[in-house]
């Protein structure tokens, strides 16, 4: 009914037990075209496939995505895709099937085995998030904190340098997944938060940040802009943190 109704494939029909070979059919055409059609329009771009997988992993195993992307080349004749990109919310996360909650750091580790079945293809995050503020998703590791939200972001960057070989790292990209903002890299005046600031470099996140980050410190809301998360109205901007060197 749900094919009839204008949809690709089903639920279930692209992954898990009952793979419908029709329905990858149909997808493999359409991706087949769209990569066709980059390859003539631009010889020298990459494309990622990227799917919503990564928050699978622990339900699937890496075995299982990976089967995914082996149908898809499997489905296609165009020359292969170059990236794999996995979304990874720790709020998303499907469970373990043993109900045992998953893990956002154990399904990087398990892009290991990923990387070794596509040699050729970078991994990358293709979407993650995690919030500065609000309700810290389970199994609550990290603070919901500008600090908490760079430790996470740190966290991810150095579990894929142990996981993939640093010719298959591709990276992470960071995604506002709602409208709260609670996940943003910018406080709701367009202050920068730490992880914006630091988490995407290598080395430690400089004292005066971590003391405005660090929830439990005395200067907790303190930062060189005056609290945080600022005010969403009034003169703190990010170009007041770089006129004061804080960069």
């Amino acid at each position: 009914a749900c094919a009839r109704g204008g949809r690709l494939a089903c639920a279930g029909d692209l992954f898990g037990s009952k793979v419908d070979l029709a329905a990858w059919r149909r997808l493999g055409a359409l991706v087949d075209a769209g990569m066709r059609g980059v390859r003539e329009a631009c010889p020298r771009c990459e494309i990622a496939i990227h799917t919503s997988l990564g928050n699978r992993i622990a339900e699937f195993s890496s075995v299982g995505i990976g089967d995914w992307y082996e149908l898809l080349l499997n489905h296609t004749t165009s020359p292969s895709f170059d990236r794999i990109g996995l979304s990874l919310y720790p709020a998303y996360l499907a469970p373990h099937p043993s109900s045992r909650p998953a893990s956002a750091l154990e399904n990087i580790d398990a892009l290991a085995s990923l990387a070794r079945r596509f040699p050729g293809k970078r991994v990358y995050i293709a979407e993650t998030a995690y919030p500065q503020r609000g309700t810290a998703p389970p199994p609550h590791r990290f603070a919901a904190s500008p600090l908490g939200q760079y430790e996470y972001l740190r966290a991810v960057l150095s579990r894929l340098a142990q996981a993939l070989p640093e010719a298959q790292r591709g990276g992470v990209l960071w995604w506002e997944r709602n409208e709260s903002c609670d996940d943003a890299l910018f406080s709701p005046s367009g202050v920068a938060s730490p992880a914006l600031l630091h988490g995407f470099v290598h080395g430690r996140l400089p004292r005066h940040h971590l003391k405005a980050a660090e929830p439990s410190s005395s200067r907790a809301r303190q930062t060189v802009c005056g609290s945080w998360p600022p005010p969403r109205r009034g003169p703190c901007k990010l170009g007041a943190e770089r006129s004061t060197g804080s960069h």
